[in-house]
């Protein structure tokens, strides 16, 4: 990890004067070739040599403040997101109890066992045509005695986004409404995913007349009014694009209904392999980059709603560690990785976790980099101690870790090992992403 990551989570702790960098050493921006990509609360940020960097600011004081009252997680992302790296996954259908096809008790508790770690969000896919209420309440329950949110992928099929417009989903709308409120919990609802392919009723890219980016857009936005107009105040709502595009009229953006309407955004997408014939090897950043680039200029907390790995053409186990290596300097700001956890027949792909032992060993490894989870509200404070006075060896290590994959561009150890609050900076940033 480099310590592009630090200097971002350390503008949560100071003052916007911080900005002015503790030494030339501690990746302040030279003055020459830089690039300007944003300015926040904190300053403005460059790249230089193709390593993020502040620009000095004119004020004189480097203070170190208490968080608390000082900065708040809206200076860095909005809405409502999270301390760490949150995980969840689609466990129906997971080769470790075929027998039950959805995502249960049972399949719950088994994916858990062979990850070693609690799912934050369960992932449910829930069909018009085919799943009411009551059917979809039974494992909103499961995920509610596990502790964990549900994220519902809400799939309007057989109707078009005029379809909807139109209001022939009305009566099955309005039993949600109703059932999710008097529910109580909270829920994430996920309609219209994926509208730039061609394979739903919904996509643009199989109706473009009917599923025009614009109708789908308008679509999601009428969704989320029925709910407001419930007065239905428990449903986070997620937007997802396909990671790439399928069909005439689509693109990865046209389909996002607003900020008004979405509290988080989404990517889905999955390494084929050769598992297909169209299909080829593709690492983690192929898979992911273009679509995050291209959604990265929304103002939501972003993160991965569907994601997997053939064992077909590669090796999975590599797939998934180089992805845990790049995501903190390459896709800073995803905060949530879902995995799509289902055996499928070889023509599509065996998308299941425990594939190999291999694969499990390198997902449990990723993820143990990443405390467990916590909700942060909007106007919450980050709640991280900086006033340890002492640090043992494996902190140490935390510092060298760091100063090798940042080419020893990061002061001596011995100097942060002096400086308390800048090793909590950077103990946090290897651990919990937040942009």
């Amino acid at each position: 990890m480099k310590l592009v990551n630090a200097l971002t989570v350390a503008g949560l702790f100071v003052t916007r004067s911080y900005a002015k960098c503790l030494s030339e050493e501690f990746l302040c921006c030279s003055g020459s070739n830089v690039e300007v990509q944003y300015t926040d609360n904190n300053g403005s940020w460059g790249i230089e040599n193709g390593i993020r960097c502040l620009i000095k600011q004119d004020e004189s004081s480097n203070e170190i403040v208490q968080p608390a009252n000082q900065s708040s997680s809206t200076d860095v992302i909005y809405g409502d997101t999270f301390d760490s790296m949150f995980f969840g996954a689609w466990v129906g259908g997971d080769e470790v109890l075929p027998e039950y096809p959805q995502p249960n008790a049972k399949n719950v508790a088994a994916f858990e066992a062979v990850q070693g770690r609690h799912l934050d969000i369960i992932h449910h896919f829930v069909i018009w045509q085919y799943n009411d209420w009551e059917w979809t309440r039974n494992y909103l329950d499961v995920a509610k005695t596990n502790g964990s949110l549900m994220m519902i992928t809400w799939m309007p099929t057989p109707y078009t986004a005029q379809d909807i417009l139109d209001g022939k989903g009305d009566e099955y709308i309005d039993t949600f409404v109703k059932g999710i409120k008097s529910y109580g919990e909270e829920i994430w609802l996920r309609p219209l995913h994926e509208s730039n392919g061609d394979w739903y009723t919904w996509c643009t890219g199989k109706d473009n007349i009917n599923n025009a980016e614009e109708k789908v857009a308008t679509a999601f936005r009428y969704l989320v009014k029925k709910f407001r107009e419930g007065n239905v105040t428990n449903v986070k709502w997620v937007w997802t694009t396909n990671n790439g595009n399928s069909g005439e009229g689509t693109t990865l953006t046209g389909s996002y209904p607003g900020d008004d309407f979405v509290d988080y955004i989404s990517i889905d997408g999955y390494n084929f392999g050769t598992a297909q014939s169209w299909s080829s090897w593709s690492t983690f950043e192929e898979v992911f980059r273009d679509a995050y680039d291209a959604i990265s200029k929304f103002q939501k907390p972003m993160f991965i709603a569907e994601f997997s790995s053939s064992e077909l053409g590669g090796n999975k186990a590599e797939w998934i560690s180089e992805m845990f290596r790049i995501l903190p300097e390459r896709f800073p700001r995803i905060i949530g990785l879902v995995w799509f956890s289902e055996s499928k027949p070889d023509n599509e792909g065996d998308w299941a976790i425990n594939t190999s032992e291999a694969a499990v060993e390198a997902w449990k490894k990723g993820m143990s980099a990443y405390p467990p989870a916590k909700r942060i509200g909007s106007s919450e404070t980050q709640n991280i101690n900086v006033q340890k006075n002492f640090y043992t060896e494996s902190e140490t290590e935390v510092i060298q870790d760091i100063q090798e994959s940042n080419n020893n561009r990061l002061p001596r150890a011995s100097f942060l090992v002096s400086f308390p609050p800048l090793i909590d900076m950077l103990k946090f940033s290897r651990n919990s992403y937040l942009i």
